[in-house]
């Protein structure tokens, strides 16, 4: 009954700072956006500027909360970072 009532709660409901996350384990859960700017340089080596930290942790965040799959939220923002990089 619970994880119906959770999935009641659409993304639009929450506060934008919270998100829906799915972990490895297929289990679903509501939490705080995972990533600031200063985890950039844990995932990137790329991010070495505090330009490229902050969009590091918004691209990361903003996936994180559409699609709620961690790893993806970190890989596209590694490739955010990086297509920035390129662009200096």
């Amino acid at each position: 009954m619970q994880s119906k009532r959770r999935a009641a709660v659409k993304a639009s409901q929450l506060s934008p700072e919270l998100c829906f996350v799915t972990n490895a384990t297929g289990t679903t859960k509501v939490t705080a956006m995972p990533w600031k700017a200063k985890d950039a340089t844990k995932h990137t080596k790329k991010a070495n500027t505090s330009a490229k930290k902050e969009k590091f942790a918004k691209t990361a965040n903003a996936v994180l909360k559409k699609t709620g799959n961690e790893g993806k939220a970190v890989r596209i923002a590694n490739a955010a970072v990086k297509k920035s990089a390129r662009k200096r």
